[in-house]
C-alpha cells in the first residue's frame, strides 16, 4: 500500500461502508489517516522522504485507534469479498485439477464448520482478537490488489 493508486483504492473501497453501524466509525479514522499519507506521498521527491513517511506509517500503526480502525475496515472488506465470491474456485496450488475446486463457502464449511459463508464470516472474519487465518490471508491480497506480508507481533513484550 505503498503507491498512491494503492492508497486511495483502499480508500474508495471503504466509501460505501462509512455509515455501517458494524464499523463504529473505523472508516472515517481510516479515511483521515489515508487522507493524510495521501497528500504526504504525492510531495515526497525523494527515497528517502518516502522511507521517513513509511516509519511514520508504521508508528501510527502502533497507535491502538489506528491500528484497530484499519483492522475492523479489512476484515469488513474481507466479509464482503467473500460474500460477493463465496461460489467463485479458490485456486490454491492444484486444487483446479480434475474437478476438485472448493469454493470460498464450501472451504469455510469444511474447514470451520460454517453453515455458510454469512455464518464463517460472522464467526470467524468479523470477530476482533480472534484470528481469521486462511480465509483472511488468501482474500486480503486480493482485496487490497497488492502482496501481503502476516507478521506476528506481541506488543505485550514490546513495551
Amino acid at each position: 500500500m505503498g503507491n498512491i493508486d494503492g492508497l486511495r483504492h483502499f480508500d474508495a473501497m471503504l466509501r460505501p461502508h462509512r455509515q455501517a453501524p458494524r464499523l463504529s466509525g473505523s472508516p472515517r479514522v481510516v479515511h483521515a489517516i489515508l487522507g493524510a499519507w495521501i497528500a504526504r506521498r504525492t510531495r515526497c521527491t525523494t527515497e528517502a522522504e518516502v522511507r521517513a513517511l513509511l516509519l511514520d506509517v508504521a508508528e501510527e500503526f502502533n497507535k491502538e485507534k489506528s491500528d484497530r480502525a484499519l483492522i475492523l475496515c479489512l476484515r469488513h472488506l474481507i466479509a464482503d469479498y467473500l460474500r460477493r465470491h463465496a461460489r467463485d474456485p479458490v485456486a490454491i496450488g492444484a486444487s483446479m485439477d480434475k474437478g476438485n475446486v472448493l469454493t470460498y463457502e464450501s472451504w469455510a464449511v469444511a474447514i470451520h464448520g460454517a453453515k455458510d459463508i454469512d455464518d464463517y464470516c460472522e464467526q470467524h472474519v468479523y470477530v476482533m482478537n480472534k484470528d481469521a487465518a486462511d480465509h483472511v490471508q488468501h482474500v486480503c491480497p486480493r482485496v487490497l490488489r497488492t502482496v501481503v506480508r502476516i507478521c506476528m507481533v506481541d506488543r505485550e513484550t514490546a513495551r
